[in-house]
């Protein structure tokens, strides 16, 4: 057999065993002619020319329009325009991704161009050791947030610089200097107690 007619019969194989509702085909008012079977006295090449019409004819009835290999595409101008949906489809999704490609390469400029040109510096922080010995929970405003305090040992971390603390319900704000911290060898740390 011809590698044309082996390529439409693969084609048109998994197209016979579905329903045709299936297919998202193409009106046709075309309706396929079958030709007489005359197979006594007739030479193989006209019968393999019957066989492609034929499977060209039912081909465009179902609205399908299936590729064939590039190698038999050009040899023989009967079979039907090569330009498919699945062609347009292919394109399409080449452009996405280049536009998605360039969208990311520009995405990358604009950080870049955003971003300073040195890092920014890293803020040391430090534990602010609080002692509660009143024996009673309170609230205590670090630097204009709340904690909540229990009796015993609680540890905070805030940034190495002056630091704002205070009970909101007993004291004004005030600030602890820079003085009170201390190194302890693998932080900064400050003492804070909280008496009756």
């Amino acid at each position: 057999m011809r590698p044309a007619t082996l390529a439409l019969i693969a084609s048109l194989l998994p197209c016979l065993t579905n329903p045709v509702g299936l297919f998202s085909a193409e009106p046709t008012t075309q309706q396929p002619t079958l030709a007489q079977p005359r197979t006594a006295g007739q030479p193989i090449d006209e019968r393999l020319d019957r066989l492609e019409l034929q499977l060209q004819l039912i081909q465009q009835h179902l609205g399908l329009r299936l590729r064939l290999p590039p190698a038999t595409s050009g040899a023989d101008s009967t079979l039907p325009d090569q330009s498919t949906d699945y062609d347009r489809l292919a394109r399409l999704e080449r452009e996405a991704r280049r536009f998605d490609d360039r969208l990311e390469q520009v995405q990358r400029q604009l950080d870049a161009a955003r971003s300073p040109s040195r890092p920014a510096s890293v803020l040391t922080q430090g534990r602010l050791v609080v002692r509660n010995l009143t024996g009673v929970p309170h609230y205590l405003s670090v630097n204009k947030v709340q904690h909540y305090v229990q009796p015993g040992r609680t540890e905070i971390w805030v940034p190495y610089e002056m630091v704002e603390a205070y009970l909101p319900s007993h004291e004004l704000p005030k600030l602890l200097g820079m003085s009170l911290w201390r190194w302890t060898g693998r932080d900064y740390e400050m003492p804070l107690e909280i008496k009756n």
